[in-house]
Formats: C-alpha cells, sequence, structure tokens
C-alpha cells in the first residue's frame, strides 16, 4: 500500500484526492489547516436559515468546460443555474453600465472616436486565439498603444492598479488577453446578454460532495491540522503537524502557494529555492455586508475611483434571488492588496467603518441601521502575478526532490486562476502521481 499525503484543502487538492482515491492500491491523507474545506472557495452560512454562501465571490462562465464535464460526470450539473449578469463602472461620481457596445457607446467619459477605438480593440482581442503573440509585452504598454492613453486611463488602468497594486505595469497582456478572451466566449449560440452559472445552495454542495466521496472511500481528511514541516528521509517522507504529531508517506502532494510550500519544506535544493521565491503574490480581504437595502443596481461594480478603498463592490443578490437569504441584500466588497497592508490588521468592524462613507457615495439612503451583519475574509496568497513570458517560469509538479508534488494556481495560464482550470491541473497531476508509483 502507497501512503500519500495530499497537504491543502482547496479545490485542487481536493479532486486530486478524489481521482487518486479510486486506486485500491493507495492510502491517502489529507491535511487542511481551515476548519473548512474549499480554500478560496469554501463557504459560510450569512444567516442561520439561509442558503450557503463563498467566502470570495465566485461564478462561472460557458468556457469553465472541465468544470461543467465534471459536475455532468458526477451527476451535480442539475444544480447549475444560468442567471442573467449585470455589470457597470462607478467613475466620478457615476454609475455607467457597461455590458453591451449601446453601453460603451453611452459612456459618458470617452468621446466617440476613443469609444469606437476601445470597442475594436475588444473585438479583437476576443477573436485572437494566439496568446502567445502578447505574452512578451505587459499590458500596461500593449494597451496604452493600442487603445490610446485616455481609453488607457479610463478604463484599464483604474483595473490594473485595482488588481494588481504597485504592480500593475508589469503585468503580461496575455493575463489580461484570457480575461477578455474567454469572457468574450462565455455567451450561448442566441444569447444577447452574458449569463453566469451558479450553483444552488452554493458551491458548499460540491465541497460536500467530493468530502463524502473521500470519506467513503477510506481517505483520511484531517481539518484544522497545519502541516508544519515536510522532510524527505531515505525512505519517504516524514510530515510533522501544529501538534508536532508525525505521519510516514511514500509520496507528498503539496496544494499549497508556492510562499507556504517553501516555509514547510527545508530539504530543497538553493537553486531551485531561489527560483520559486521570485513568484509574487498579492493577498485578498473580502468584506460581505448582509443589507436591508441594496447599494448598486448592478452584480458586478467596478470601482475606478483611486478614493475608493475597495475595488469591487459586487452585490451577490442582484445574480441570486435574495429570498435565499431571507430577503437580505448581500454585497462583497473586494481589495487585492500586498500582504503587509494594513487591511490585514483590521477587524471586519474597523473596515466598515472605513468603507461606509464610500458606500453612501454610491447610495445616499444607505444607513450604518441598513447593515445588518459584516463578516470579514482574509488570504494572503490570492492572486499571484503573471509578468512577461510566464510560460517559461512554471513551475513544474514534480519538484527537484523526488516524490515531493507541488500543485498551485501558478501553474494554470494562459487562464486566469479559477476553478475550472484547477480541475483541470488536479487531473494532469494525478495522472503523472499514477505515472510515477
Amino acid at each position: 500500500m502507497v501512503k500519500i499525503a495530499i497537504i491543502g484543502g482547496g479545490i485542487e487538492g481536493l479532486v486530486t484526492a478524489y481521482h487518486l482515491s479510486k486506486q485500491k492500491n493507495l492510502s491517502l491523507t489529507l491535511f487542511e489547516k481551515e476548519k473548512d474545506l474549499g480554500g478560496l472557495l469554501s463557504c459560510f452560512k450569512p444567516l442561520k436559515d439561509s442558503d450557503y454562501l463563498e467566502k470570495y465571490y465566485h461564478h462561472w462562465f460557458r468556457t469553465d468546460t472541465d468544470l461543467l464535464t465534471f459536475l455532468k460526470k458526477e451527476k451535480l450539473d442539475r444544480g447549475l443555474e444560468w442567471l442573467e449578469s449585470s455589470t457597470a463602472i462607478y467613475q466620478n461620481g457615476k454609475m455607467s453600465p457597461f455590458m453591451t457596445p449601446l453601453d460603451l457607446l453611452k459612456y459618458p467619459h470617452l468621446n466617440l472616436i476613443q469609444k469606437l477605438r476601445l470597442g475594436l480593440v475588444t473585438l479583437y482581442l476576443q477573436k485572437n486565439k494566439n496568446w502567445k503573440s502578447f505574452e512578451n509585452q505587459t499590458a500596461h504598454h500593449w494597451l496604452k498603444k493600442t487603445c490610446g492613453q485616455k481609453a488607457y486611463q479610463t478604463v484599464w488602468e483604474p483595473l490594473l492598479k485595482g488588481k494588481f497594486n504597485d504592480f500593475y505595469q508589469k503585468v503580461s497582456m496575455a493575463w489580461m488577453w484570457s480575461r477578455i478572451y474567454f469572457r468574450g466566449h462565455s455567451k450561448a449560440p442566441g444569447e444577447t446578454k452574458e449569463r453566469l452559472a451558479y450553483y444552488k445552495g452554493g458551491t458548499q454542495k460540491l465541497i460536500d460532495h467530493l468530502e463524502k466521496k473521500l470519506l467513503n472511500r477510506g481517505v483520511q481528511i484531517k481539518k484544522n491540522t497545519p502541516v508544519k514541516k515536510t522532510e524527505k528521509r531515505k525512505k519517504g517522507f516524514l510530515i510533522t503537524d501544529h501538534k508536532n504529531k508525525q505521519g510516514k508517506f511514500d509520496r507528498v502532494i503539496c496544494a499549497l502557494p508556492t510562499p507556504v510550500f517553501l516555509k514547510l519544506t527545508s530539504d530543497l535544493p538553493l537553486t531551485y529555492r531561489k527560483k520559486m521565491e521570485k513568484t509574487k503574490y498579492l493577498g485578498a480581504t473580502c468584506l460581505v455586508l448582509v443589507s436591508k437595502k441594496s447599494i448598486s443596481p448592478y452584480y458586478w461594480t467596478n470601482i475606478s475611483d483611486p478614493a475608493f478603498p475597495f475595488l469591487a463592490l459586487i452585490e451577490h443578490t442582484n445574480l441570486i434571488p435574495k429570498k435565499r437569504y431571507q430577503n437580505h441584500h448581500l454585497i462583497y466588497l473586494g481589495n487585492y492588496l500586498p500582504s503587509d497592508h494594513a487591511y490585514f490588521s483590521l477587524t471586519a468592524k474597523e473596515l466598515f467603518n472605513r468603507f461606509f462613507y464610500h458606500l453612501q457615495k454610491i447610495n445616499p439612503n444607505l444607513t450604518k441601521k441598513d447593515i445588518k451583519k459584516y463578516f470579514l475574509f482574509k488570504n494572503k496568497y490570492a492572486q499571484h502575478l503573471v509578468e512577461k513570458n510566464f510560460s517559461q517560469n512554471i513551475p513544474d509538479y514534480q519538484t527537484p526532490i523526488s516524490g515531493l508534488y507541488l500543485a498551485n494556481f501558478t501553474q494554470i495560464f494562459p487562464e486566469d486562476r479559477g476553478t475550472s482550470a484547477a480541475i483541470r491541473e488536479a487531473e494532469k497531476l494525478t495522472n503523472l502521481v499514477l505515472n510515477e508509483i
């Protein structure tokens, strides 16, 4: 019996365990530091008798084919709902819808020539399949050159700054291409408006399904169990958890952010470690509000105002019926920030008080009494920086230590990290591990 440890119970770790657990000659143990499985897909109940809600906003596109195929195989696709989306930009004190060509023509912050140029560039990116042609250029340079200075500064630069902070000028254009290309192909034939997929009752149902399958197959799941150290021995590996309990394994799969993986693995060659340390991450804070009043009429509002302390306002109940949350409005206020940013040391109440004044700018009728609850979720490794020529530096699953594997969203490219790509990569990793046993 080959003993395998999987460290990290995010979606990639879970699906990898799911595939491996089909093999009767393997003994699997999954370690998860949190009390809940799912990683960035984990959920909570905002109200006692409501549906589950993701801690970090999630939806899926029609281009998420690996996810949709997996759900169908697991007979979970009946829980999918395709719901009409809506997007806007908040800028200079004004909310502007930004979904259709007509919305672009009505957009008040550019003249007609600038709008047409922006529209043609976006169409070109949606039709161009050759992402490699963009990989050695930055989005900052390419978009400024093709869309023009005004359109870049008005539309693209605020989004890049919000997403990547001080690194915004270093982001590869291939990353931006993927966002536009896959989004542009997410409409079904004949659809004029974008529809997004959401799992009825919350994606907790997918996580619960995977957990149940793993337990039924004899996988040992250790929640609330951070791993402190992974050591290579003459035969296999020794894993030490936070309570100094130790276990011996033949193979170890680290489904963790690269910096966390490096901290718990001391045996790595120095050259490999230095290479991996170059990977830069941004963290995320997500303040979730339970409100008696709506704040925005749109599902997704990009905040293109540098004075605002948050990047995006996602009113979840403008996509999902609010009756599932006791007729409350659920709103995410999201940020991508360096891991040493002050927001990571603030409480939910402190952050809410900083944000509330700006919420009143969007909806002047909002009062603090309208906000019934708020929750704060933080993750210091939520988004990696995709620089030029990123594909040439994607880490292999197999590390320099035989039998030790690394799996995380830095290996997803050219798409941005997401549930569907994680499911795809989990299958690749599974095949690699099985071929080496």
